[in-house]
């Protein structure tokens, strides 16, 4: 199966892993497609006939085509900052021009880190992530061809979605501002437009890399489910069947009693005694969670063994994932916040301009503007929506092992050596709790996504305070 060296810095699959359609490489080939023409990807897959192996290895081409990208795209940013100097800011108010300016600079500095961090340590990570994830799925998965189909059919079929929609909007916001608002051309190079499609693979790739290692740690979780667990039904049950064994044996004596009254009192008593029931009530709660205990056939050392090794390195995963897109996705939520901020205050403004005005031409104007910012508004909430989602679930099922874990322990027929095996299991998943983190700044979860929701909404009151309308 899988070759996995430590001391080596690529990935390499044996024979049996030679078809494209049967490894974790070429699943996420799609958006390996789409990264490298971002300038994202700047290594190669190279297969060896000879050895019939795949590696990942840095191609110097991609290197250079990265520079040239990020030389062009750091030229046409400056050709756009003198445009928006020149001939935007002074048409705007003082909030928005800021506004704007730290949109551009936030994308700037997030695109930039992007390339560098794609051209050297980043490659280093991501050759470590899948070098763990095919050693994991070796282990785990059961139908690992038919899980990677799937992968690629949802990477082609999600990116299509994606870059059509951004692509499909970046046109229209093109030709909105050139015709509709007209003498900023300068400040709108076409070509501007590919940071934000960058912006956009770089949290595609993110939130991916999430996904895939929380289908792993659900994976892993479904090995850990207990057939009995004791919940109130279960409990209840055992009560009802002790409570109907001693009230049927307290019936058979009162009936002995009365059957035999003539009986002095010292033979009544030697018969009371051989009719007490045969059991306490202890040894039948006993006997009927031994008998539930035998219908349930807990993991031997080796399994849970293996699980807590697999947990381990898929956290190790998390940990390598979160470290390389932790700034970018602080600059990428950031510039997400006051965007979506200063386009709802616009739909607000846009929306009482036309409402307020008497010329069609400054209705025209301000219906296209009006229906840009619409458009964007959705675009921006799937993106910050995806991000706090897939990193709440990872974290989320990577936690719920200790709670399986504790389950596991009310079985009563567990030997000693896998009762503490599972112990250290717990105290391992507690040491490494997993959390993503924005570079440190803040928690990567549906709280971050709450956040933003107020201070978007926050802001969106505090501009509104310096709105005069005309």
């Amino acid at each position: 199966m899988y070759q996995l060296s430590p001391s080596s810095k690529i990935l390499r699959v044996s024979r049996k892993a030679t078809s494209y359609q049967h490894n974790i490489l070429t699943a996420i080939k799609p958006l390996y497609y789409v990264s490298k023409i971002m300038g994202l990807a700047p290594f190669s897959f190279i297969k060896h006939i000879t050895t019939n192996q795949i590696t990942i290895q840095s191609s110097r081409r991609g290197n250079i085509y990265t520079f040239f990208l990020l030389l062009s795209i750091i030229i046409c940013k400056a050709i756009s900052m003198v445009g928006r100097t020149k001939y935007t800011y002074p048409t705007l108010v003082t909030t928005l021009s800021i506004t704007d300016f730290m949109v551009w600079v936030s994308s700037g500095i997030c695109m930039i880190a992007s390339f560098v961090v794609a051209t050297t340590w980043g490659q280093t990570k991501l050759i470590r992530i899948l070098r763990k994830m095919s050693y994991i799925d070796e282990m785990l998965l059961e139908d690992s061809s038919n899980n990677y189909r799937k992968i690629s059919r949802f990477l082609t079929l999600q990116l299509m979605l994606l870059f059509s929609a951004v692509g499909g909007v970046c046109i229209y916001d093109y030709f909105v501002k050139i015709y509709h608002i007209g003498n900023i051309l300068l400040s709108y190079v076409p070509s501007i437009y590919l940071n934000f499609l960058i912006m956009y693979a770089i949290t595609a790739q993110f939130v991916n890399l999430i996904l895939l290692i929380w289908h792993r740690f659900r994976v892993l979780n479904s090995h850990l489910i207990t057939k009995y667990n004791f919940d109130k039904t279960t409990i209840q049950n055992i009560d009802q069947q002790c409570s109907d064994y001693i009230s049927i044996n307290n019936n058979h004596r009162q009936q002995w009693i009365i059957n035999n009254q003539h009986f002095n009192d010292e033979e009544n008593s030697n018969e009371n005694k051989q009719i007490k029931p045969k059991k306490k009530k202890s040894e039948v709660i006993i006997e009927i969670e031994r008998k539930l205990s035998n219908d349930f056939q807990p993991l031997n050392f080796s399994q849970l063994r293996k699980l807590r090794i697999l947990h381990s390195l898929l956290n190790d995963c998390a940990v390598l994932t979160s470290s390389m897109y932790g700034f970018q996705i602080l600059l990428d939520m950031s510039n997400t916040l006051i965007r979506t901020t200063t386009y709802l205050y616009n739909i607000v403004t846009m929306a009482v301009g036309i409402y307020s005005s008497s010329s069609s031409q400054y209705v025209e104007r301000k219906k296209h503007i009006f229906i840009l910012n619409m458009c964007w508004i959705p675009i921006f909430i799937v993106k910050m929506t995806s991000v706090a989602l897939t990193c709440h679930l990872a974290s989320s099922e990577a936690n719920r092992t200790i709670i399986l874990l504790q389950k596991s322990l009310l079985i009563q027929n567990i030997d000693q050596k896998v009762r503490t095996e599972i112990q250290e299991f717990i105290q391992q998943v507690q040491n490494q709790k997993l959390q993503f983190k924005a570079c440190g700044f803040f928690k990567i979860d549906l709280t971050m996504l709450k956040a933003l929701i107020v201070a978007i909404f926050t802001y969106l009151l505090i501009l509104m305070q310096f709105y005069i309308p005309k």
